[in-house]
């Protein structure tokens, strides 16, 4: 009698290659996030430079998966491995897979906009000791209402995010100091730096005053600020890292920190030719990033 196969049980060549299929899938999300983090940002249109280099990553995976089934198998294993240790020891794993990749698709949808500076011809600060003389980021007034601050805004945030936990208390010293602002202009034919101390009393002065405060409450507890020197204004940023550094901030100051001001916003930040980030702090928008007066920048002050 002739015997016919049992078609009920699964061929196991077809499960090994439905499992290593979806390895390979699987293998495409994390090559694409670091292509998109090694890779310049070209800034097309509707992002179709990230598009296209999704559809390669899946293409290249794909390829190499129809050379190379066992060893693609094995990588997967490997990477799988590698993550599971790094969950565990708290170091890069799962999670951290999810979150840069999450990151990345909102940056797409949601983009900063740099602008490049090159520090070689930017020219000396103006009035720059009076500046380094007014922001008294040492007097106990200063760090005492900076660190009231860090109480008063994100605490639930820092605990979420807490790799950035120094970036969102200085956000939250801009988040007091921004929102609680009066612009009062100079006596007249006199420029008066308010030092920072003096300005913390009253939240009150032009962009001068502004700008020493800002700068010495976000440098009291370990922020790394700058003073810009623009044409007819000066204004502070903060320093960020880098460009993966500023996509992450930017998804955290958009879908949490400051939602509601940022909503439908690009944030507005300079980089230079090191590659380090900016961010502005000025009192003309109600969030980090908002929009430049002069985008142009003259000189800063870093001290």
């Amino acid at each position: 009698m002739k015997e016919y196969p049992d078609r009920t049980k699964p061929r196991s060549n077809e499960l090994l290659y439905k499992v290593t299929s979806l390895f390979t899938h699987l293998l495409t999300f994390p090559l694409l996030i670091i292509a998109h983090k090694s890779l310049p940002d070209l800034d097309w249109n509707y992002h179709l430079d990230r598009i296209l280099l999704g559809v390669l990553c899946f293409g290249i995976v794909e390829l190499f998966y129809f050379l190379f089934k066992r060893i693609i198998t094995i990588l997967f294993i490997t990477v799988m491995i590698i993550l599971t240790i790094g969950s565990i020891s708290g170091e890069y794993g799962f999670v951290s897979v999810y979150k840069d990749y999450k990151y990345m698709l909102f940056a797409m949808n949601e983009s900063p906009y740099p602008i490049e500076v090159i520090t070689s011809k930017l020219q000396p600060f103006p009035e720059k000791q009076a500046f380094i003389n007014a922001a008294d980021f040492e007097n106990p007034l200063v760090r005492n209402f900076a660190l009231k601050a860090t109480r008063e805004h994100f605490l639930e945030e820092k605990k979420e995010y807490y790799d950035d936990r120094q970036l969102i208390q200085c956000l939250a010293v801009f988040k007091e100091i921004n929102q609680n602002w009066n612009y009062v202009h100079d006596p007249k034919f006199l420029e008066y730096f308010a030092k920072a101390s003096e300005s913390v009393q009253h939240l009150s002065g032009d962009c001068d005053d502004y700008s020493i405060l800002m700068y010495s409450c976000i440098k009291s507890i370990g922020g790394k600020p700058r003073i810009v020197s623009t044409t007819g204004h000066v204004y502070p940023e903060l320093f960020i890292g880098n460009e993966n550094d500023m996509e992450r901030l930017n998804y955290i100051i958009k879908s949490d920190l400051f939602k509601n001001e940022a909503s439908g916003q690009r944030l507005n930040y300079h980089v230079n030719e090191r590659g380090e980030v900016w961010l502005n702090l000025d009192y003309t928008a109600k969030h980090p990033g908002g929009e430049f007066m002069h985008p142009e920048i003259l000189a800063v002050l870093e001290y």
